[in-house]
Formats: structure tokens, C-alpha cells, sequence
């Protein structure tokens, strides 16, 4: 059964049940993950069948070739994620035979396939793992590791996964519990110049040493972090999330906030801002306010004196 069919026979039930009241909302022709959803009590509800699917073109989106068997569990990106509820007998199966134990061991996020043939398949699926990790403290498996240094890997990252995917994994790795060592993943597996632009005529050297020292600035100022209670990164972080992005990836960049490039105008830029303008998430004059919002946070939470 598809997951269209499944989410019609849902919404015949619950037209049925009369429980529409409820909150349930359902958003058709969702192209974005090319999936019904139902929007339950404010969040998000995606159903969607597992199936064998190949990037193709340019790699947008996935195109998926049949309806889900168990055997394509085996094609999920993560072991953690090839877990099934059977609705039928009210229990969680583990198809792979791996998803229970990377779970309980907290050390493995690895693909259930051979890693390199799938992270080439599936470019996205590097990141994903990271940002996973990070969101969870798990640690990459050796073997994933190894596949996503792959030079292969950077060129099918860049040819075949758009910005805006790239950027929204980047993203939510920067507000995960643990950022320095999402960084550190994409920086050991050589990602770094890849999962951010940089210009090409910088009077700052853009280089492996650059990359480790971009990530020293964000680690101490997340240790800085962490040391400081009632602080706007402490409670009600929700309400500004967005500032709190934009913190991590100004902090991130710090060192290159004073670099510059010669633009296709030929006049000096800043380095960092067409770094963060990159990212999709600056809008606005960004000359000055990402690093002037850094500043302003640092002196909120006491790392500056007036």
C-alpha cells in the first residue's frame, strides 16, 4: 500500500470518527517531500513508504521506483532509521538486524548498505549522519567515515545535491546539542570547503588549517556557552532560534570577519558575509548586522564588558 492510499483510507477514518476537530489538517501535493502530510495539533506528520529511490539530473529530489517491500528497509540512509512499527501487532521490527544495537550502543550511525555505495547514491546521506550525531551524541562509524573522505563524495555533493539542502543540514547541525563536533565530522572528512562557499581571491588563506581554526572560535564559544546560566541560550531558546542560528554561524566565521575579496566589481568584500550570504539565511544589509547580532549577544550574556 502507498503512502497516498494509506493517508486516504486515514482521512476516510477519521471523517468517519468525526475527529477532524481535533486539529488535523491534511496538505496535499506537498512537493517538497513529494508526500501527504497531516498536520496534527501544529506539527508536521509525513507518510511515506519506504522505497527504492536514485537521485537523477541534477538531484533535487529523489525519484522513487516502486512501492515498499521489507527488503527496501536494507535502502534506508541509517540503520536507526530502517526500525518499522508494525501497527498490525503493536511491535517495533528490526528488519537489518542492526537498528536496535546502534541504538543501544550510542556509538554507531552507520548505513544498513556498504557506506560508500550509498552515500554516493544518496549524497545527502553524509550529512544526515552528521547531523544525527550531533543531535544525539552518537559517534560515525569507521567505515562511514572513511567512505565520506571520498573525493568522489565532494563532486557528487556539489554536482548533484543542491545549496538549499546542503544548507538546511548544515543548519540544524549549528542548533544541535552538539555543534563543534558536527563541524569537526565535516572538517576530518574533508567537507568543509564543500558544505560552505567561499570565494575564490581571498587575502586570507581558505585552507585545511583555516577550516580547523574556524571550528577552535566556535568551540570556545560554545564551552563559553555552557558555562553561563540564564542566559538567551538557556530556556525559551525557541524564541530565537533564528538569532541563535545566525550567532553559531557568525562565531563560526569569526576569524574571517576582517578578510576580504576582490568582487566582480573589483572592489574589496568581506569574506565571512559571502560565506553567510551562501547560506541562504542573511538577508537584509549583511556587511555589518550578523557579526554586530553576535556582538550584541556576547555583550547580553555577560562575555563582554561594556
Amino acid at each position: 500500500m502507498s503512502a497516498r492510499i494509506f493517508t486516504d483510507k486515514l482521512m476516510e477514518y477519521l471523517v468517519e470518527s468525526d475527529l477532524l476537530s481535533t486539529g488535523i489538517t491534511v496538505v496535499r501535493n506537498l512537493k517538497q517531500v513529494g508526500a501527504p502530510c497531516i498536520i496534527l495539533s501544529g506539527k508536521s506528520v509525513y507518510f511515506l513508504g519506504i522505497k527504492a529511490g536514485t537521485y537523477t539530473g541534477s538531484a533535487q529530489s529523489c525519484v522513487m521506483e516502486r512501492p515498499y517491500d521489507s527488503e527496501d528497509l536494507y535502502h534506508a540512509d541509517l540503520t536507526i532509521n530502517s526500525l518499522v512499527y508494525n501497527i498490525n501487532d503493536s511491535v517495533v521490527q528490526d528488519i537489518t538486524g542492526r537498528g536496535f544495537d546502534d541504538i543501544k550502543n550510542r556509538l554507531i550511525i552507520t548505513t544498513s548498505l556498504p557506506p560508500l555505495s550509498s552515500i554516493l547514491k544518496d549524497p545527502l546521506i553524509i550529512l544526515r549522519s552528521i547531523h544525527f550525531a550531533s543531535q544525539l551524541n552518537f559517534t560515525l562509524d569507521e567505515d562511514l567515515m572513511r567512505a565520506g573522505g571520498d573525493t568522489r563524495l565532494r563532486r557528487e555533493l556539489c554536482s548533484r545535491v543542491s545549496r538549499e539542502r546542503i544548507n538546511r543540514e548544515v543548519s540544524l547541525m549549528l542548533v544541535s546539542k552538539h555543534p563543534v563536533m558536527a563541524m569537526k565530522y565535516i572538517e576530518e572528512m574533508g567537507l568543509f570547503r564543500v558544505v560552505f562557499t567561499f570565494p575564490g581571491n581571498s587575502d586570507h588563506p581558505i585552507d585545511d588549517h583555516c577550516a580547523r581554526s574556524c571550528i577552535a572560535t566556535l568551540e570556545e564559544f560554545c564551552m563559553l556557552l555552557d558555562s553561563i546560566e540564564n542566559s538567551v541560550f538557556s530556556g525559551n531558546i525557541d524564541q530565537r532560534a533564528d538569532h541563535r542560528l545566525i550567532c553559531m554561524y557568525a562565531a563560526l566565521f569569526l576569524i574571517l570577519s576582517e578578510a576580504v575579496y576582490m568582487d566582480q566589481n573589483d572592489e574589496k568584500a568581506s569574506v565571512a558575509c559571502f560565506i553567510l550570504s551562501g547560506t541562504q539565511l542573511i538577508s537584509g544589509d549583511i556587511e555589518f548586522w550578523p557579526f554586530k547580532t553576535f556582538d550584541l549577544y556576547c555583550f547580553e550574556i555577560g562575555c563582554f564588558d561594556t
